[in-house]
């Protein structure tokens, strides 16, 4: 199937330049909550850096954050973060893929081991947030590194899907990404492989809306294809 891209975006990677100092972590920033009325923000405390919700944020980022919000808490790292606009993607058989906005912020250090992969519509908002950190947990004790199964006991109506060809890093051994995800909860979970363990687990977390169809980093483009697969043949998956 032949493909032509009108715009470009990167998916899967994260690119870190070298590093010859870890900067210093920025001071957590107050955020604003927009009123119902104004739309305006309110002043807030901070989130925890480490704490998943499900539909709502990754830390200090939140659903529907604008851009300014996100680099306000986060000021950009011309050296470290990266920003890739909107890719459109035109297959043969006239089938279109449109994958959204996405800014990466990527760790630099043990003093800041939080990646980032943050999508924005096109108003700017924050459509998707994708992160991974040792430090980050979920108020039902999911934490990095879980094992499937164990996640799988804590949502009983989650979808466990591969990412068929997404196993290309030497760094996973060629073995394709599994996710589980609630579309209703709105969150959903990575599992790489890991050559230290030799299996599969939670790597990454993923907000998006309650209801809406979940797609890792927005979109799956050709030649990967989305499949679900059985809970049984996942846990297959985390073996082979």
């Amino acid at each position: 199937m032949s493909v032509v891209i009108i715009g470009l975006a990167w998916f899967g990677l994260s690119f870190c330049a070298p590093v010859t100092e870890t900067p210093e972590l920025p001071i957590p920033v107050p955020l604003e909550t927009p009123s119902p009325e104004t739309g305006a923000r309110s002043k807030q405390t901070s989130l925890d850096p480490a704490l998943v919700i499900e539909g709502k944020s990754v830390g200090q980022i939140s659903l529907g954050d604008s851009f300014a919000d996100v680099t306000t808490i986060l000021p950009f790292r011309k050296n470290y973060d990266e920003i890739h606009d909107k890719g459109i993607f035109k297959y043969s058989d006239g089938t279109v893929d449109i994958c959204a906005k996405v800014l990466y912020r990527n760790a630099v250090g043990p003093k800041d081991d939080f990646n980032f992969s943050i999508y924005f519509d096109d108003d700017d908002r924050v459509i998707q947030i994708e992160g991974s950190s040792s430090r980050y947990h979920l108020r039902n004790n999911i934490s990095y590194g879980d094992k499937l199964p164990d996640v799988a006991k804590k949502y009983r109506d989650a979808q466990v899907y591969v990412l068929r060809g997404s196993g290309g890093s030497s760094s996973i051994a060629g073995k394709d990404l599994v996710y589980i995800f609630d579309e209703q909860s709105g969150i959903a979970f990575e599992f790489r492989y890991s050559r230290q363990s030799k299996a599969r687990k939670l790597d990454r977390f993923v907000v998006f809306p309650p209801g809406h169809q979940f797609l890792p980093e927005t979109c799956v483009t050709v030649p990967q294809s989305f499949n679900r697969i059985s809970l049984e043949e996942a846990e297959a998956e985390l073996t082979n």
